[in-house]
């Protein structure tokens, strides 16, 4: 799986399918998800605007950016609610069995037209309103224009590490051929070799420019570049931000858990959709009932990319490119900083980032 070809991205004028009868969960019902993002802009400005984050009680203070491109890997999209309750899964699950179903994932980006097949959501054993959306993430890709010479960044990070079988904890539980087979579907950057909160940052003169896997390079905290890793590169953590991986053997079969992230967004208007199973799956929102769901979340991308004062105490577009890559682990999306920050499991109201859903069904 090359991400520059199947990559998650916060919004992004997406089609994205599932369902379309095969919902295990009552057939004959569709449901479709729209992912784009109104504010997204490839000509975002270099310069930053004053901002904040609040990953517990004290706000953060920094500088705020509009990327020019969020794509990446993810595996799950659910709404929930503030409270708790019974998540709503409108796109993840489906029918696969053994790795073909652990490491299923969806990808996208501005150019591709991604799809999960055999998906399927699970709206009739949860009940709204919902004013959460959550979307799993395997790896990440923020695009953004900085530096006095107008310099386009795209800074890639893995929250597995890939390919499965380079992974520490899968190493000793999965025999030959169940590497083999976890490879053939858990790539998530070709054949690159990275440990979940590795950073890998390819620069380039335009947005136009493409960057290929071996473009993208390692970091270190001097601000140099490396074609492999090195003994210590930039990494992110934090005990919110990654769930690692994990696999424990079993007898028949592995019990594998696929590192990941997440990115945690407010909804402007809370939604309330309802499914009831049977020989056909309906949708309900409000009184109106049918067998196809659509749901389009826009995501809000504006001043979406956050990177804190005592991080770089001047706007990015001032900063050599040594200077922005010696602290590049610093530079993330709201949700993510959030995340890498914060030191107990409530989480933010806020998350840091907003969407907004419409509900269409038919």
């Amino acid at each position: 799986m090359n991400l520059a070809k199947q990559a998650l991205a916060v919004g992004f004028g997406l089609f994205l399918l599932w369902g379309c009868g095969s919902n295990s969960s009552g057939t004959g019902g569709s449901a479709n998800l729209v992912f784009i993002s109104s504010t997204l802009a490839r000509t975002a400005a270099r310069t930053g605007t004053a901002c904040s984050v609040t990953p517990d009680s004290t706000p953060v203070a920094g500088l705020c950016y509009t990327p020019t491109k969020v794509s990446g890997v993810f595996s799950q999209v659910s709404l929930s609610k503030t409270g708790g309750g019974t998540p709503a899964r409108l796109l993840g699950g489906g029918s696969e069995v053994g790795f073909a179903n652990i490491y299923k994932s969806g990808a996208f980006d501005l150019k591709t037209s991604p799809a999960i097949a055999s998906s399927d959501d699970n709206l009739q054993d949860s009940t709204g309103p919902y004013n959460l959306l959550s979307v799993t993430i395997q790896a990440l890709e923020v695009e953004f224009t900085a530096e006095a010479t107008a310099k386009v960044y795209r800074v890639r990070i893995p929250f597995a590490s890939t390919p499965p079988s380079a992974t520490t904890v899968n190493a000793t539980c999965l025999s030959a051929s169940e590497k083999t087979e976890a490879d053939k579907y858990g790539k998530l950057f070709g054949d690159t070799v990275a440990q979940a909160g590795d950073i890998l940052v390819c620069i380039k003169n335009a947005v136009t420019d493409t960057c290929t896997d071996a473009e993208y390079l390692w970091v270190d905290n001097t601000g140099a570049t490396f074609a492999t890793r090195p003994a210590t590169p930039l990494k992110v953590s934090g005990t919110y931000l990654i769930t690692a991986d994990a696999c424990t053997a079993g007898a028949s079969r592995p019990d594998i858990t696929w590192g990941h992230s997440s990115l945690d967004l407010s909804l402007a208007t809370a939604v309330d959709v309802t499914a009831k199973s049977g020989a056909t799956k309906t949708y309900t929102a409000g009184s109106t009932s049918g067998t196809k769901l659509t749901a389009t979340i826009d995501i809000t991308s504006t001043n979406s990319l956050f990177v804190p004062t005592t991080a770089l105490n001047a706007d990015l577009s001032t900063f050599t490119q040594a200077q922005i890559l010696a602290k590049i682990d610093n530079v993330l999306l709201k949700p993510l900083f959030i995340k890498k920050t914060k030191t107990t499991s409530a989480p933010a109201n806020e998350e840091g980032m907003s969407a907004a859903v419409t509900l269409k069904i038919e």
